[in-house]
């Protein structure tokens, strides 16, 4: 009801009392100050808007929290910087909030931060990019199918990116979804008494469709849409809707050749003082009107306006590519070094292009308007070259953080193969100097024996294992690939584990279809699951194991599944089973690398391994090798 007015603020406040007297209720907290931060946003006050930022952030630090209200606050930041045509600062704000928002793995800070992207690379006219930044938010915003108001205002960006680039497919399949969402809205506020402003969302779909006819060359369609907004707009339209009615309309009686008109309605609105578009088309107008003077003085009006903002751009740069000097001397002192050589030539240049404006009026057009494109180019450059830095930042802290992961997995691995070595080998020498001892009868020296074997057979295993391991990481393992009966492999593997089973348990082989022929290594497959195999024996004391197989409905992977009723594998385990030297139970027999193994084989077959979460009577593993049966053969090292 009091939304955007003093009176909201007065509630907020009072809401900001009751939930700072509670402690517990942070989230009433967040969702006041995220509000007054949109309030003062609207309103354009700045020092209100960072005030109520930093008490989100503040407050997220303490509770160690990453709220959705942080990034609505800080995105309003970006925002402003935006339309005060700091492209700069925008920019840095939205890439720093959108790689926060990926290292806390948090959504809705995604969705706001290509929502702020986005709405940059319109306002510096990088519509694809803009696409990309808004259709990857869109998404993330239908997965999460808790916000329509939010989907309409995002939807309603990205129809504007397509138009202006002329994608019209796209434009009218999204312009449908947008009609059905207002409707939608239109009757959830009647239903429930809400507040959604439908009015003003069906407004810019009737000016997206005129903007669309008119790009069409389609005056009767788009004259048409134009109508059905204009009641709309003179009944409640804000300053935004009606500048976008009032543009299309000019661009509607451009097309139609009224020109009159066209130029009546940009100057008596004063369109030109919102966006450049406008200025063209006033440009193009007066052209079409034979009106060169006019076209000349305006035009000049336009260059002294695009070098100040220009010159207040470049100053900014320089004191940004200043403070990233530290991170990279050399290169960037040579940089910031063009920088200001290109800076003095780009300002030589306008004042040459001014000075020729006095003397040749005629040239005056053609001189503006290379004027035009090679600030706009080097305006591209900056941002390009900027983005380079961001990504090679980016990549540097990458390589450490791998680095470290290596040193740390290595000294991992030491560790644990030094804890699996010593247990076989101190079995092995302690029972065999035993054998020695005269005193101590055969039977038991035929026991001791026995278990110098079953260690020396651990200690083979392990050592395998870990050769293996090594040759799949390095590349040095072959992988035949071939044609293969996959009804064979899993025989063969059955048959390798039969003495395993105990008595007590059943080993079944439930195929879907036989035979099913598919290309791959039948060595490493049968391995991979002779080793899944094997874990289900060593922990099911009864009931049955199973393997099977079948083919998806797409056919493009084979499903194998080994199943068991054994003790299955704890929550906390589930996650990390993967890992080399995990086990189940750090007291039972084996090297904890099979499991290790069998997925870094099937992924170099092309498919993936993993752990039926929701299966509870034991344990079940499946599968997906690629299904491509070609009868042409190859070999993958």
């Amino acid at each position: 009801m009091y939304r955007q007015t003093p009176m909201e603020v007065i509630y907020l406040n009072k809401l900001t009392d009751v939930a700072s007297s509670t402690p517990k209720d942070q989230a009433s907290l967040y969702y006041a100050w995220s509000n007054l931060s949109r309030h003062y946003y609207n309103r354009q006050h700045r020092d209100s808007l960072i005030y109520w930022s930093h008490k989100i952030d503040s407050l997220a630090a303490t509770n160690d929290e990453v709220p959705d209200a942080l990034f609505d606050a800080r995105g309003f930041i970006c925002q402003m910087d935006l339309w005060d045509g700091n492209y700069e600062l925008a920019m840095n704000g939205a890439i720093s909030l959108y790689n926060y928002a990926r290292e806390t793995k948090s959504e809705y800070g995604l969705i706001c931060c290509n929502e702020n992207l986005g709405l940059i690379y319109q306002e510096i006219n990088r519509d694809s990019d803009a696409i990309v930044a808004y259709r990857e938010g869109l998404d993330l915003l239908i997965k999460r199918g808790d916000d329509p108001e939010y989907e309409i205002q995002f939807m309603g960006n990205l129809i504007e990116s397509y138009l202006r680039t002329n994608q019209f497919t796209e434009a009218k399949d999204l312009l449908a979804r947008y009609d059905k969402m207002i409707q939608d809205r239109e009757k959830e506020n009647e239903e429930r008494g809400t507040a959604f402003p439908v009015d003003r969302c069906r407004t810019l779909m009737y000016i997206f469709y005129a903007d669309m006819y008119v790009l069409q060359d389609k005056p009767n369609k788009a004259l048409d849409a134009l109508s059905k907004a204009t009641p709309i707009v003179k009944r409640s339209g804000d300053e935004y809707t009606t500048f976008c009615y009032n543009f299309t309309f000019a661009k509607y009686y451009y097309l139609i050749g009224m020109y009159e008109k066209a130029l009546d309605i940009i100057d008596k609105n004063e369109l030109t003082k919102v966006d450049i578009q406008t200025s063209e088309l006033k440009v193009e107008t007066l052209e079409a009107l034979g009106r060169y003077k006019e076209v000349l003085a305006f035009s000049r009006k336009v260059v002294e306006h695009t070098k100040r903002l220009h010159n207040e751009a470049f100053n900014r740069q320089i004191n940004q590519l200043r403070t990233l000097h530290d991170l990279n001397n050399q290169e960037m002192q040579a940089y910031e070094l063009q920088l200001r050589v290109q800076q003095l030539h780009t300002q030589k240049l306008l004042m040459i292009i001014l000075s020729i404006v006095s003397i040749v009026l005629l040239v005056m057009l053609y001189i503006v308007y290379e004027s035009y494109r090679s600030a706009r180019r080097y305006q591209r450059e900056l941002m390009k070259d900027k983005d380079t830095l961001l990504e090679s930042e980016r990549q540097l802290r990458t390589a450490k953080e791998i680095a470290e992961h290596a040193n740390q997995m290595k000294s991992t691995f030491i560790a644990n193969i030094s804890h699996e070595i010593r247990t076989p080998l101190n079995a092995i020498v302690g029972f065999s100097e035993l054998i020695s001892d005269e005193s101590i009868p055969n039977g038991e020296k035929k026991e001791f024996v026995s278990i110098i074997n079953n260690n020396s057979y651990l200690l083979l295993n392990l050592i395998n294992d870990i050769l293996d391991l090594s040759r799949l990481e390095s590349g040095n393992m072959k992988f035949i690939i071939e044609k293969v009966n996959l009804s064979d492999c899993c025989q063969n593997a059955l048959a390798s584990v039969e003495h395993r089973v105990l008595p007590s348990v059943r080993l079944t082989y439930k195929p879907s279809e036989d035979p099913l022929n598919v290309q791959t290594d039948s060595i490493r497959l049968q391995q991979l699951l002779i080793n899944l195999l094997t874990n289900a024996c060593k922990f099911t004391t009864e009931g049955e194991i199973n393997l099977a197989y079948q083919i998806d409905e797409d056919k493009r992977y084979v499903r194998i599944i080994v199943t068991d009723t054994g003790c299955g594998i704890p929550e906390d385990k589930q996650k990390i089973i993967f890992e080399r030297f995990e086990k189940v139970n750090e007291y039972a027999q084996g090297t904890g690398l099979g499991l290790s193994i069998s997925q870094t084989i099937i992924e170099h077959l092309g498919g993936s391994i993993q752990l039926d979460p929701t299966y509870r009577q034991g344990a079940r593993f499946i599968v997906l090798h690629p299904y491509n049966p070609p009868d042409d053969t190859s070999i993958m090292t």
